[in-house]
């Protein structure tokens, strides 16, 4: 009889090792898809950056030359891409859209843009003529859009004054 509990006592544990090494491997491959969507940079004005795409989309497109458009900027910062460029705030290769042009929604990290969403150009082959960003402006913005042939400017309030 002795025999017998001591087979059933190794038999349970064994089964008890089983399911408890198949919960901790369903644990961390549960851990390891999350983690990620954790530590992503999160961006509380993204439906600004929305407002903004639209807009460019507008204008790439060459439905509309010429608006003016509020930004949250308390968050994520715009930051504009292109070839012509040198760069203050560099992309994360991996998340460079395939376009010549473009402009992010960015986490700015250590002076690295982080993009959390990005906004890519065909028709418009630069952005202001140095990069342009608002990683140093205030919180909440009017940003005017000025096409000009195959070039966008973005102004400010403060940079329009600044030139008066």
């Amino acid at each position: 009889m002795n025999k017998k509990g001591t087979e059933r006592t190794i038999l349970e544990t064994l089964l008890y090792i089983i399911v408890g090494a198949f919960i901790t491997l369903a644990l961390f491959s549960f851990l390891v898809k999350i983690l990620p969507l954790l530590t992503s940079p999160k961006c509380q004005n993204a439906a600004d950056f929305d407002q903004v795409s639209l807009l460019l989309g507008n204008m790439d497109a060459n439905k509309i030359t010429n608006q003016e458009i509020f930004f949250n900027n308390n968050n994520c910062k715009l930051v504009s891409f292109s070839k012509q460029q040198n760069y203050n705030l560099i992309p994360e290769p991996s998340k460079k859209p395939n376009t010549n042009t473009y402009l992010c929604l960015c986490n700015i990290d250590g002076g690295i843009c982080k993009p959390y969403n990005c906004k890519g150009l065909t028709a418009i082959s630069q952005i202001n003529q140095e990069q342009f960003s608002t990683e140093d402006l205030g919180d909440y913005l009017f940003l005017t859009f000025i096409k000009e042939g195959a070039s966008l400017k973005i102004t400010t309030q403060l940079t329009q004054l600044a030139q008066k």
